[in-house]
């Protein structure tokens, strides 16, 4: 018998978010040792470009990009175009703050 339903919720919603991470790490992984984030943060790019600009392959690039967008780490305008707004490079592609920092001092 469950009595506390408010921890039982508290500790799903943690465990889904470590799911969450985890299933992402390897993503932005790739996408700091293939440069994507820095080129994103710099210009606005399609997934040809992104490919050609990185020397990556496009398909993988067009599925890193999808996967990436649907979980808010990028951004897509509506001319088809990825980008990084401010918080979102601040958070991936500074070196000394955000997500890359904390993956880096490990």
């Amino acid at each position: 018998m469950i009595t506390d339903e408010q921890s039982l919720r508290e500790m799903v919603s943690d465990t889904d978010i470590d799911v969450d991470a985890l299933l992402a790490a390897p993503l932005v992984l790739y996408g700091h040792a293939m440069g994507l984030y820095h080129a994103l943060a710099a210009d606005r790019l399609t997934a040809a470009e992104l490919a050609a600009r990185c020397d990556a392959p496009p398909r993988d690039i067009m599925t890193w990009l999808r996967a990436q967008t649907a979980s808010g780490h990028l951004s897509r305008d509506a001319a088809g175009r990825y980008y990084l707004t401010e918080e979102q490079a601040l958070i991936l592609v500074e070196d000394d703050v955000g997500a890359w920092h904390a993956v880096r001092r490990r």
